[in-house]
């Protein structure tokens, strides 16, 4: 690879393998709700972090009124089915619970909804400043937050 970018895969249902306070930035993309205790990967995501460090974290928005409507209709949110995509999201992410689970570990910072797949829009028309990227009808959630 080129560069001096490198990785490591980890268990993020574990204790992670980092040390107190050694990271500035951390992106963790549609992560938590694969994950069977998200409080613990909140914690650890904390620990690793600098104060004052960004983390910048997606997930699944199971507000949006399609999700209702399937949990309504089904029982089920959208992507924590077991359809066709069979994706593995176990864990919903409600923005009550979220809010509660960073309380006094973090400051939302921004937070981004933007539209799925179920909208079949371009990525050009997903940049624009729509009405639809909004909690009601964005397929996903990106917090970018500040360790406090």
């Amino acid at each position: 690879m080129k560069g001096n970018l490198s990785y490591i895969k980890i268990d993020a249902n574990k204790i992670l393998p980092f040390e107190n306070e050694e990271f500035d930035f951390i992106l963790s993309v549609d992560t938590i709700e694969h994950l069977e205790n998200p409080w613990v990967f909140v914690e650890e995501i904390h620990r690793i972090l600098k104060v004052n460090g960004t983390v910048i974290l997606t997930t699944p928005n199971v507000e949006n009124l399609v999700s209702r409507i399937l949990y309504l209709l089904f029982g089920q949110f959208m992507s924590f089915n077991n359809g066709l995509l069979k994706v593995n999201h176990i864990s919903p992410i409600f923005s009550w619970i979220f809010d509660f689970m960073i309380s006094k570990k973090f400051k939302i910072k921004k937070t981004y909804y933007y539209p799925g797949h179920y909208l079949f829009l371009s990525a050009r028309i997903c940049n624009l400043r729509l009405p639809f990227k909004n909690k009601y009808f964005g397929e996903n959630i990106v917090r970018k937050m500040k360790k406090i």
